[in-house]
C-alpha cells in the first residue's frame, strides 16, 4: 500500500500545449505595448536632443556675439550647426526610428540666433516616429523660447 498519494508523473501533451498557448497570448499582448513604448521613447529623445541643440546654439550666440544657426535638411532628415556660415557640427541625422518631417522658420528651413540670443524668426521643426506619433520643437517669440509640443498642430507665434 502506498498511502493513497498519487505517484509523480510528467506533464501531458495537452498541458504543454495549454502553457504554450498562454505564453503566445501574453506575448501578443505585451509586444505591441513594448513597441509603442520604444517608439515614444525614440521620439521624445530626438525632440529633447534637438531642443538641447537649439538652446546650445542660442547660448553660443549670447556668449560670443556671433551669428549661429541650425540648418535643417528635411530630405536627409538631418540638421547641422553653423557659426558665421561655417559648419561647426553636422549635418547629423536625427535619431534612428524618427524622421524630420518639416522645418519652417519664416518660410526657411533654418533658424539663426544673433547677438543677444534672439531668433531670426519664430518657427517649428516637426518630428515623426515610425509608429506615426508626432511632436514639434518650437522656437517662439522674440525671447526665442524653445519648447517641445505634442502632436502635429500649428506652430505657436
Amino acid at each position: 500500500m502506498d498511502g493513497g498519494l498519487p505517484s509523480p508523473r510528467g506533464s501531458t501533451l495537452a498541458e504543454l500545449v495549454l502553457v504554450l498557448a498562454l505564453v503566445a497570448v501574453l506575448a501578443g499582448l505585451i509586444i505591441p505595448v513594448y513597441r509603442a513604448t520604444l517608439d515614444r521613447a525614440a521620439l521624445n529623445a530626438a525632440a529633447s536632443e534637438l531642443k538641447t541643440t537649439l538652446r546650445w546654439v542660442q547660448e553660443r550666440s549670447l556668449a560670443d556675439g556671433a551669428r549661429w544657426e541650425v540648418r535643417f535638411d528635411v530630405a536627409a532628415s538631418a540638421y547641422g550647426v553653423y557659426r558665421e556660415a561655417m559648419a561647426v557640427e553636422g549635418p547629423a541625422a536625427v535619431r534612428s526610428g524618427v524622421r524630420l518631417v518639416a522645418a519652417d522658420f519664416g518660410g526657411q528651413p533654418v533658424v539663426s540666433f544673433g547677438y543677444g540670443g534672439v531668433a531670426s524668426a519664430a518657427g517649428c521643426v516637426w518630428l515623426a516616429s515610425e509608429g506615426g506619433r508626432r511632436v514639434r520643437v518650437a522656437v517662439t517669440g522674440a525671447a526665442a523660447r524653445i519648447e517641445v509640443l505634442e502632436g502635429d498642430g500649428p506652430c505657436p507665434p
